[in-house]
């Protein structure tokens, strides 16, 4: 079985989605394919904390490669380009169906240096704020009073805390929930499979891609967006080095509801990233009171075989815990994902 398409685009997360969905805004005639699995197993747009962070992940390396350099201008384009990238998204879906995206939507950022950070992070904290100074990005050093939401245990008080204004965050299972039906108002065929390889023409050429079920797609054009795996998909037609490799993120994470703790803040609360992983994270989320905790982000060049609790520590149950006073109710998932983790607009980072 052969199908035919103008455009195919492999991945059906954030990236892959926007893709398709500009691609349709700018040539409503053509025909569009978006190939992807329909549970998006160890996909990070469901599973990030999708902050919207550009001079919140500066680090000491940041701006010493010029690779480095590119995907620091990159980030800095996104971050002018998201509210625009959102209000658009809007116009396709109309307000209703993008009133969770737009209720996740936190438009600050608080980076905190506690008495228990170390050194790296004290250091890509310094950089951080000199960066922003430099280039000009809005910013301001706060006392932790001034964080909502935040309450910090004695011995773990914030030192310093830098505000970033701009920076923020969706939550990122709304805005894929909203991606795909811009896409089905712009007629964007959405296809649940996994591409196996891509075919070339005669002169070499992409001409398409093979499904895991050996169906085959034809296609004037392919697009990759399906993190680990599209990186896979262009080492079978590009010579090696060709392109940046597309890294592994394995990280742990959970989602909670507050109970008995007072209102969440409505920003963005996160630590410097440190050695070899991400900063502690809490993102707030589209449902009432509900946030998102991460820290960890474990970086190998494949994915990895997922978690593995210690059976001593592996639950019984599925329901959420029962809270005491002044806890979260919580739901806990074992996320494995492609890097980089941000769901970011078409063309924009």
């Amino acid at each position: 079985m052969r199908g035919m398409a103008d455009v195919v685009v492999v991945g059906n997360g954030a990236v892959g989605l926007s893709v398709a969905v500009e691609i349709a805004r700018r040539a409503p005639e053509l025909k569009i394919s978006v190939i992807g699995p329909a549970e998006r197993a160890r996909a990070a747009s469901v599973a990030a904390g999708a902050m919207l962070n550009c001079f919140g992940e500066v680090t000491t390396h940041t701006r010493r490669h010029p690779v480095s350099e590119a995907r620091f201008a990159v980030a800095r384009a996104a971050l002018d380009l998201w509210p625009r990238w959102l209000a658009a998204l809007e116009e396709d879906v109309g307000e209703a169906s993008a009133s969770a995206v737009r209720a996740s939507w936190s438009d600050g950022t608080f980076v905190i240096m506690s008495s228990s950070s170390g050194r790296i992070a004290g250091e890509n904290f310094e950089a951080m704020c000199a960066t922003a100074a430099e280039l000009g990005e809005p910013h301001e050093l706060v006392a932790p009073e001034q964080v909502d939401g935040l309450a910090p245990r004695l011995g773990h008080r914030p030192l310093r805390v830098l505000h970033l204004r701009r920076e923020g965050a969706v939550d990122g299972r709304a805005l894929v929930a909203a991606l795909e039906r811009a896409a089905c108002e712009r007629g964007v065929e959405r296809v649940p499979a996994t591409v196996r390889s891509l075919l070339r023409a005669s002169g070499g050429a992409v001409s398409g891609v093979e499904l895991e079920d050996g169906r085959r797609v034809a296609a004037g054009a392919v697009v990759l967006a399906a993190g680990v795996a599209g990186g896979a998909l262009a080492d079978q037609v590009l010579p090696p080095g060709a392109v940046p490799p597309m890294l592994h993120g394995t990280g742990l994470a959970v989602t909670v509801k507050r109970v008995n703790t007072g209102p969440r803040g409505p920003h963005v609360i996160r630590t410097p990233n440190r050695a070899g992983t991400c900063g502690l994270h809490v993102v707030p989320l589209a449902g009432e009171d509900e946030q998102y905790i991460g820290a960890t982000n474990v970086i190998t060049f494949g994915p990895a075989t997922g978690f593995a609790p210690h059976p001593s520590r592996r639950s019984t149950s599925a329901r959420p815990w029962r809270p005491t006073t002044g806890w979260w109710r919580s739901s806990t998932d074992g996320h494995a994902c492609s890097t980089p983790s941000r769901p970011a607009p078409t063309g924009r980072s």
